[in-house]
């Protein structure tokens, strides 16, 4: 058998692109090695672009995408008969329990303000930051609202 287009990986964007590409007629393949606890497994199905330590700008662009393309996706497999997928929208909540953690996470927060600032994405009021006042140590966290949970 010929095939007009061969994906390679089933996760999220693989399997995605594979049915789009079924839906416009195209003849696919989809290969996945189906590794354990790999890609989408290993992550549970959550896109979170915005939190991710991936510095690439063109690779933020393209999961901000995805998950702007999610809901979309969903409604169309819905309408196809697929069931029930298990997506849900989701906020994300990020904590630093201990000093080693700080470092890390203030990181994470100046990705998010430079994404911010490159891209206009996540929306600055997306973020909010929790501040403990206390004598014990208690964690800094922040909560993303805008990801995007897949079973």
């Amino acid at each position: 058998m010929t095939y007009d287009a061969i994906i390679c990986g089933g996760g999220v964007v693989g399997a995605a692109t594979a049915y789009e590409l079924v839906c416009s007629g195209a003849r696919t393949l989809l290969i996945d090695r189906a590794d354990t606890g790999r890609a989408t497994s290993a992550g549970a199905g959550i896109l979170s672009p915005a939190t991710s330590a991936i510095e690439s700008l063109e690779w933020f662009r393209f999961a901000q995408a995805a998950v702007e393309y999610y809901p979309n996706l969903i409604a169309r497999l819905n309408a196809d008969g697929a069931g029930d997928t298990g997506y849900a929208p989701c906020s994300e909540l990020l904590v630093a329990i201990s000093e080693d953690e700080d470092v890390p996470f203030a990181e994470m927060q100046q990705r998010i303000l430079r994404r911010q600032a490159q891209c206009g994405t996540p929306p600055a009021a997306a973020l909010q930051l929790l501040l403990c006042r206390s004598t014990a140590p208690l964690p800094a966290a922040g909560r993303y609202p805008s990801c995007a949970c897949l079973p």
